[in-house]
């Protein structure tokens, strides 16, 4: 045998070893408990997280329970497929509870949406919760629940524009707050904010009061 074939022989060996491995990975990862996949999800972007659904049966619903939500829509180009996927993903999802949803978009026409999709997270116990909200063609009020919202432990939230407080303001576990680019009204203190978060550890405030 010369040595062109040798060559190509041990190629192909080494191509054969490296297959093994990557078939015995795989089946290692497919036998481990669905909690530890779960958290193996939630450390991908949403969307990659969601495409690994066509790996395998057992797979095709993981992600309907990831912990962790990111939706960023700050490409207006896509505008309609991140409201259609966003929508998708909160339609689809099971009943566990959310840890952390951060929600990065303009609001637009579509207030009454993004209200809703903070609802569902305070719905499903969400512990941190990060929005980034600019772009308002009309009034645009946060839903009252998030006020209320027991199992919230951080808070992030920027919105250039005035923002409403409901008469009920009570984050029993709020430990941290970001709060940025809001104008309250000066019928609003912020002093009514702060008595409702009685666990609150350390906050960046920059708040102008309009």
């Amino acid at each position: 045998m010369d040595g062109s074939g040798l060559t190509q022989q041990s190629k192909k060996q080494k191509l054969n070893e490296e297959l093994d491995v990557v078939d015995r990975n795989i089946k290692c990862l497919h036998n481990l408990p669905e909690e530890i996949l779960r958290y193996i999800l939630s450390l991908l972007p949403t969307k990659d997280a969601i495409r690994t659904s066509v790996l395998c049966k057992r797979w095709e619903y993981l992600w309907t329970s990831i912990p962790n939500l990111h939706f960023n829509g700050s490409e207006l180009a896509k505008r309609k497929h991140f409201m259609n996927f966003v929508e998708r993903v909160l339609l689809l999802r099971d009943s566990s509870d959310i840890k952390t949803f951060t929600l990065y978009c303009d609001v637009l026409r579509d207030a009454s949406h993004v209200s809703a999709w903070i609802s569902a997270a305070v719905r499903r116990n969400v512990q941190r919760l990060y929005i980034s909200l600019c772009n308002f063609r009309k009034p645009f009020s946060l839903p009252h629940s998030l006020f209320t919202c027991m199992t919230l432990t951080e808070l992030e939230l920027e919105m250039p524009c005035i923002l409403k407080l409901p008469p009920t303001i009570c984050f029993t576990n709020l430990k941290t707050l970001n709060f940025g680019f809001v104008t309250l009204r000066k019928s609003t203190q912020p002093r009514s904010f702060f008595l409702g978060c009685q666990s609150l550890r350390s906050w960046i405030y920059r708040i102008a009061t309009g």
